[in-house]
């Protein structure tokens, strides 16, 4: 049974959308290119020999969160065209064995880990929780 007691609490969260400094579209492409993928895909030794770079398309999968999108396919349904990329230059760097994902991922996770300072007065994540059960 859903519980919609503290459903529209955003108090947490109020100031950081209303400050008046950079929109929250620039917030998070900032975020987002403080990970360097090219720098991470090359340490984890991903990479293609022709087409579209491994780096870019790892990059346009990272924004699909950001537009409702849960894979390729849906990306190619809805439209979207952040780059010239057909679908199947994303299933072949998917599909791809020779690449260790496992890797790359824990490299993105230090990568995140080291962007967040280490104060231990502040708070050290933040979560967006859009779920409206009631938090036990």
């Amino acid at each position: 049974m859903l519980n919609l007691k503290n459903a529209f609490f955003v108090d947490e969260i109020k100031s950081f959308f209303q400050a008046d400094q950079k929109p929250v579209g620039d917030t998070l492409f900032d975020l987002l290119q403080s990970f360097r993928i090219v720098t991470l895909c090359r340490k984890a030794a991903i990479h293609k020999l022709d087409g579209y770079s491994a780096s870019e398309l790892i990059t346009v999968m990272r924004l699909f969160p950001f537009f409702l999108l849960s894979t390729v396919r849906s990306y190619v349904l809805r439209g979207y065209t952040f780059t010239l990329a057909q679908k199947d230059s994303f299933f072949r760097l998917l599909n791809n064995e020779t690449i260790h994902w496992r890797r790359f991922l824990l490299l993105v996770a230090c990568r995140g880990r080291d962007l967040v300072p280490s104060s231990e007065s502040s708070p050290t994540c933040g979560v967006l929780d859009d779920t409206l059960l009631e938090k036990t």
